[in-house]
């Protein structure tokens, strides 16, 4: 807000602004706030709505985007590919490179192994891949290995264990097969996997354990022993009842969603 005291003559005799004012006269609020909201991550709409809710006046669209296009964009990319440069400095040679997988934003993110720092982001329209959502993390992964492989030796990528990635890094047939890239998995996400396995292998010992099988070929039971257990009904293999369980236990959508239950939250 600004206010003006003017004279009969119409000369401005002393001027007031709710905030400081900048060349070409940009108040600074207006500037501070969209170049912040750009670089939070926030967006207008958001922002605006919670303006709204507090009565407050914010700056129009059109300003808002202005003020982004003209002081913030070329800033932030020339400041993002510096920090890149410097990255790719320290990291000529024997690179390792962790890509842990596309976001809700579609963008592909590689992390340098031992350092941390991110030296690539792929960022993935819908449109590119005509709205195949289940090839943007393949589409991703590829713009990052032509990228990184024009200014970097890359000897290692980790991924998850995502089927198409691992067939475009396969040493005899893959698409990149020519640039000897060894290929690992993420050891967070192997060891999810296999919990779920070993929870579900743990929870199909019921159909053996309620049968008063404690230790069969694949396993045992893994509970400690168990008093007071004499007198108590079993229940006979491949009965009406047996196999009732067993149809509830060895469903997939069942074993699949079981580890989720073994804390009983």
């Amino acid at each position: 807000m600004s206010v003006e005291w003017i004279c009969p003559n119409g000369h401005c005799l002393w001027r007031w602004n709710s905030q400081p004012v900048l060349k070409f006269g940009m108040q600074a609020g207006d500037f501070l706030l969209s170049t912040n909201i750009l670089l939070s991550g926030n967006n207008y709409t958001k922002v605006a709505l919670l303006f709204k809710f507090m009565n407050m006046r914010m700056d129009n669209p059109n300003t808002h985007f202005t003020i982004q296009d003209s002081y913030c964009v070329d800033p932030i990319k020339t400041f993002w590919e510096e920090k890149r440069s410097e990255a790719f400095s320290r990291l000529q040679g024997d690179g390792r490179n962790d890509s842990p997988g596309h976001s809700a934003q579609c963008s592909y993110t590689t992390m340098e192994l031992d350092s941390k720092e991110i030296v690539y982001v792929a960022t993935i329209d819908k449109r590119q891949t005509n709205w195949n959502f289940n090839i943007m993390e393949k589409e991703g992964f590829i713009q990052t290995v032509d990228k990184l492989t024009q200014d970097l030796k890359v000897v290692e990528f980790c991924t998850d264990a995502h089927v198409q990635i691992g067939a475009l890094l396969m040493p005899d047939k893959g698409t990149y097969k020519d640039l000897r890239i060894h290929h690992s998995l993420d050891m967070w996400h192997g060891a999810k996997n296999l919990s779920k396995k070993i929870s579900t292998t743990l929870w199909i010992g019921v159909l053996h354990h309620v049968c008063n099988n404690h230790t069969w070929e694949t396993g045992s039971c893994q509970n400690d022993h168990l008093e007071d257990t004499q007198g108590k009904q079993r229940i006979e293999r491949d009965s009406k009842s047996h196999k009732a369980l067993v149809d509830i236990i060895l469903n997939k959508r069942w074993q699949k969603d079981v580890h989720k239950y073994l804390r009983f939250r």
